[in-house]
C-alpha cells in the first residue's frame, strides 16, 4: 500500500512512463486546434468513416484467428508431448534394465 500524500512528478512518470504525458499534451493541442474556426472545412463523408470500420474489423479478425491458430498448435504440441512422456519412460526404463542385466547396452 502506498502512503506517501504527495508525489512528484518525476515519481509519476518514472512509474506510468511518458506515454500518460504525451497524451495528455497530445488531447490538450486537439481541445485548443478545435476551439479555432479553421478546421471546419476537413470533414470526413460518412461512407469513409464506415468503410474504414469495416476494414479494421476484417484485419482483426484476422489477427484474431492466427492468435487462436498458434494457441491450437502449441496445445496440440503439449498434448503429443504429455502422451509420449509415458513411452518415454517405460523405453528408458527397458532399456535401462536391459543395460543392467546383461552388462552391456542392448540385447
Amino acid at each position: 500500500m502506498l502512503i506517501r500524500h504527495s508525489y512528484s512528478l518525476k515519481w509519476f512518470l518514472k512509474i506510468e512512463g511518458w506515454y500518460i504525458l504525451f497524451f495528455i499534451i497530445y488531447g490538450s493541442a486537439i481541445c485548443v486546434l478545435n476551439l479555432y474556426p479553421f478546421f471546419e472545412d476537413y470533414t470526413l463523408p460518412v461512407s469513409v468513416i464506415g468503410f474504414l470500420g469495416i476494414a479494421v474489423a476484417i484485419l482483426l479478425g484476422f489477427r484474431n484467428n492466427s492468435a487462436y491458430e498458434r494457441f491450437w498448435e502449441a496445445r496440440k504440441a503439449w498434448g503429443d508431448l504429455t502422451n509420449a512422456s509415458p513411452i518415454f519412460f517405460i523405453t528408458s526404463n527397458d532399456i535401462h534394465s536391459t543395460t543392467t542385466k546383461s552388462g552391456t547396452r542392448g540385447a
